[in-house]
């Protein structure tokens, strides 16, 4: 197994379909997601990908990252896709068959860079990774691999991820459903879904996408504010990546938009990444004014719904606990924030003020299990 880093965004674009062969058909890991993300977040900081090839060259692993240098914690390595992004799953890309040698070469190829011979231009001093599921076994290996080696390791519970599995039929999911909850949605199935006041919607021509973006920002953006928050897209850095990465998604088959119409006014509307068998639901929004006739309720009925119809076995709430997803008996997975400081005395140090200077009460000094991360 042989390492490369790439640091041109040239090379990056140079990779995009053996990157996508890694993903395990998981959208936020695509070439598509990551390369914009740098494209529009990437200002002041260093790509470093890092690439593994096998012995005829093919492209079996890949660990998406980005270098920045900060006074007080040196060059810090972190995902492609973190921040306001919020990008989960993002973990080392390799096949099933290397994904051990993958792991093992990406790990001495960071023991190396952050040791005392090397070179700068690949110097590190910290790994922050930020919400890293419990059961990822692939960061948990390579984690605990550059612990053995004398990185110091500290861990912080994070949001849980939240999954719903699905049926064959839509009448299955009432039955893991409180009684309260069941005779709220089937009046709601009743009065207005059965009724024909409601219309949900796909988008599937170029203008219908078109429409959907728009009504998606407009959406989104009068129910943030209607909470006396900005809304995501009053960052310009994350409308222009939204902007960018729906087009790759949508030309791609990634990009899946709905919406729903009440009486013919649209009132929700729903913005989705799909993967094989599985759809994620990133963002949405709903109009306020439509409040009293519960959007929120009627607009996920109908994505488990569609979910359903296209045989999906998984529906995926994403990151954070919001109330709404335990009302559907989503499953929670635990994620934990994890920083990993070279083996070296500067990097030592700065982990030591760091700590010192931290509210520590939440982090967690010690190794990793394969299977908890604790």
């Amino acid at each position: 197994m042989q390492v490369t880093r790439i640091a041109t965004t040239d090379t990056l674009h140079g990779c995009s379909t053996a990157w996508n062969c890694l993903t395990r058909g998981i959208p936020f890991r695509s070439w598509e997601w990551l390369s914009t993300w740098w494209e529009h977040y990437g200002a002041g900081r260093d790509l470093y990908v890092l690439a593994v090839h096998d012995d005829f060259g093919t492209l079996v692993g890949v660990l998406p990252l980005f270098r920045e240098r900060s006074t007080t914690r040196g060059r810090v390595l972190q995902l492609l896709g973190s921040g306001e992004v919020c990008t989960d799953y993002v973990t080392v890309l390799s096949t099933n068959e290397h994904e051990d040698a993958v792991i093992d070469a990406i790990a001495n190829w960071l023991i190396e860079a952050s040791g005392r011979g090397a070179q700068d231009a690949d110097l590190w001093d910290l790994l922050e990774l930020d919400g890293v599921p419990t059961n990822d076994l692939a960061m948990a290996k390579l984690v605990g691999t550059l612990a053995e080696a004398g990185s110091g390791v500290h861990r912080k519970a994070g949001p849980n991820c939240w999954t719903r599995s699905l049926p064959a039929s839509w009448d299955e999911i009432y039955e893991d459903l409180s009684k309260n909850r069941r005779k709220v949605l089937r009046k709601l199935q009743r009065d207005v879904m059965d009724s024909g006041r409601l219309v949900f919607r796909t988008a599937d021509t170029n203008c219908e996408y078109r429409q959907a973006m728009s009504l998606f920002v407009e959406l989104h953006q009068k129910r943030r504010i209607s909470l006396g928050e900005p809304g995501c897209f009053a960052s310009k850095p994350f409308a222009a990546f939204i902007e960018g990465v729906s087009h790759r998604l949508w030309q791609a088959g990634m990009l899946e938009l709905c919406w729903i119409e009440l009486d013919g006014c649209p009132v929700a509307v729903d913005y989705s990444l799909v993967g094989h068998e599985t759809a994620f639901g990133y963002q949405g929004g709903i109009e306020p004014e439509a409040h009293h006739e519960s959007p929120g309720h009627l607009m996920t009925m109908s994505l488990l719904q569609h979910a359903i119809t296209r045989s999906r076995i998984t529906y995926d709430f994403l990151r954070g606990d919001e109330p709404y997803k335990t009302y559907w008996n989503a499953q929670p997975q635990a994620t934990v924030k994890l920083r990993i400081a070279a083996n070296r005395t500067a990097a030592h140090l700065r982990q030591g003020v760091w700590l010192a200077g931290a509210t520590m009460k939440n982090w967690v000094k010690g190794g990793l299990t394969l299977t908890g991360m604790q």
